[in-house]
């Protein structure tokens, strides 16, 4: 029998504690840009809002024309790196449009500002083995953070990771590394996908698919899961998975990721209040 794993609970409770935290100190200021009016978008960004709100985390919206140039969204980053008042940058992706490069965007964003964990610095980091970077995508740290929920052995257990995305794919498999499992990646033109499938100890579907919700987390997999991988069975998919496992119901990943987006916020600021007083102190 599948059994619910409840993202929401878990993200209140960590809503709590972060609102605890914060009342020791200064609140910190999220910086948020944000180009065109998809409505994904604006709905995301409202949430991060709501998020920080709840949370006691100050947000400050920067929302720009879709035509806006690259030079434009590049001197609001640089202006928001030197803002000693903005703890966290994030930029709203994806941005519309060809003529915004979001990589080179990201890429001038300060590392320690980093909300969203894809600057270069720290994606290298997370990538070595034994080092960590500033901040991670909160999604994945969502991911592993309901797993140390559910108490799920990692070490030595075999943890297919469906997807490859920068924001959620490529960072759970590094995280998943660091925690010692035996780590599949597959993709889009990974062949065979069942076989790799019922190999897995833990499985994290990331890939967006009709026939894979997004961010659907599979645990503790067992029982014959073999099907043939026509249109017609791959939408039967999601049931083959869940049935013998625990699950966790999609749309908890966004409340706490969410969350996870206001923890590295304040993570920042308090590693900005400790940098202070350590130069007070050796002055």
């Amino acid at each position: 029998m599948a059994r619910v794993i409840d993202g929401k609970a878990i993200a209140k409770a960590l809503r709590a504690a972060l609102k605890g935290d914060l009342l020791q100190y200064q609140a910190p200021a999220l910086g948020l840009i944000m180009v065109g009016d998809r409505k994904d978008s604006a709905l995301y960004v409202r949430n991060k809002n709501t998020a920080c709100c709840r949370t006691g985390i100050r947000s400050e919206n920067f929302l720009f024309d879709e035509g806006v140039s690259q030079d434009t969204i590049v001197h609001k980053v640089e202006e928001l790196n030197q803002d000693p008042a903005i703890d966290g940058i994030l930029v709203q992706l994806p941005l519309p449009g060809t003529e915004l490069n979001a990589q080179q965007i990201i890429d001038r964003i300060q590392p320690d500002k980093d909300v969203d964990g894809l600057h270069p610095f720290n994606a290298g980091e997370l990538a070595m083995r034994g080092r960590y970077p500033y901040l991670i995508p909160c999604t994945a740290k969502g991911i592993m953070a309901l797993l140390d929920e559910q108490h799920t052995p990692l070490r030595g257990k075999t943890a297919v990771v469906i997807g490859r995305s920068n924001l959620v794919g490529n960072p759970v498999s590094m995280l998943l590394q660091k925690r010692d499992a035996t780590v599949i990646l597959c993709h889009s033109k990974t062949e065979d996908l069942p076989h790799y499938v019922q190999q897995a100890d833990v499985l994290v579907a990331a890939c967006g698919q009709p026939y894979l919700s997004a961010l659907l987390l599979a645990l503790d997999l067992a029982g014959d899961l073999s099907f043939l991988p026509t249109p017609s069975n791959l939408q039967a998919l999601n049931e083959l998975l869940l049935a013998p496992g625990d699950r966790c119901q999609p749309h908890s990943f966004g409340t706490l990721g969410f969350c996870h987006h206001v923890a590295g916020c304040l993570e920042q600021a308090l590693h900005s209040v400790m940098h202070e007083a350590g130069a007070s102190q050796a002055n």
